[in-house]
């Protein structure tokens, strides 16, 4: 992660990284592509690396050239994103990356554009792009109360996703929590395991994130419903799949990264 972004969410739940510059910063890391490739490599059984935390897209050149470096190492490159970006240099970029998280912040283009400053439909082209491409491809919405919270405009948004990019994208619902410029109480817990339950009647992997661990927290297979990935914090059991990736039970193939 880094500093700055190209959005201006008033919620911005990182905002101390990405609503800022380096410059502020008294002592600011600095990376070079060398010094990533020297840190990969001194972790044990690593198989890659993630831009995240901040906007990694708004240091383009840097994500790319590092991540070209790592793909040349044989190690996976992710990339945690708004998805604002235009399309050429998206294209220029897809080849290395392995998978995309991509955060869809609102399902109504005006609302998306009072809200971030950038343009909803530049997002979900994005979206097409990067599932026909063959990355693995994630989406994350923070559901903010007031905002886009109506179950109309969340099932528009599933209804998009299912017809567009299909079922088997996972899809993740995150709690908002009052940060930056937002004082607003947190999107309450029933909420979210109502919009979960809807999104799970459209898509095959549904997740809530910013909670305490529940059904949603796992990864279940679509077929037999046995359980195949448990998570509890940072620590995951891979309990229902075997070494190819399937459901030991029905073997069914799980949406896992190669």
């Amino acid at each position: 992660g880094g500093y700055g972004c190209n959005f201006k969410c008033p919620c911005c739940q990182n905002y101390e990284i990405s609503q800022t510059a380096g410059r502020e910063h008294l002592i600011p890391d600095k990376y070079t592509v060398s010094v990533i490739l020297e840190e990969i490599r001194s972790v044990q059984n690593n198989i890659g690396i993630a831009f995240t935390y901040n906007e990694p897209l708004i240091g383009y050149e840097f994500l790319l050239e590092t991540a070209e470096a790592v793909q040349h190492m044989g190690l996976k490159n992710v990339v945690v994103s708004n998805g604002f970006i235009n399309n050429e240099p998206l294209s220029d970029l897809l080849p290395f990356i392995d998978a995309f998280n991509i955060d869809l912040k609102a399902f109504n283009a005006d609302v998306h554009k009072k809200f971030t400053g950038g343009e909803l439909n530049v997002i979900l082209n994005n979206l097409r792009s990067i599932r026909k491409s063959g990355s693995h491809l994630e989406i994350t919405s923070l559901i903010v109360p007031g905002l886009n919270d109506s179950l109309y405009q969340f099932k528009s948004m599933i209804q998009w996703i299912l017809s567009e990019l299909g079922s088997d994208v996972p899809f993740h619902i995150s709690r908002y929590f009052p940060r930056f410029r937002m004082s607003d109480g947190a999107t309450g817990e029933n909420l979210l395991l109502e919009l979960a339950a809807l999104a799970s009647t459209y898509l095959d992997y549904v997740y809530i994130g910013n909670v305490r661990e529940n059904r949603y927290s796992d990864t279940w297979c679509k077929e037999c419903g046995e359980l195949l990935i448990s998570r509890n914090g940072y620590s995951v059991k891979c309990e229902g799949v075997d070494n190819s990736g399937c459901c030991i039970n029905c073997g069914t193939k799980a949406v896992l990264m190669d």
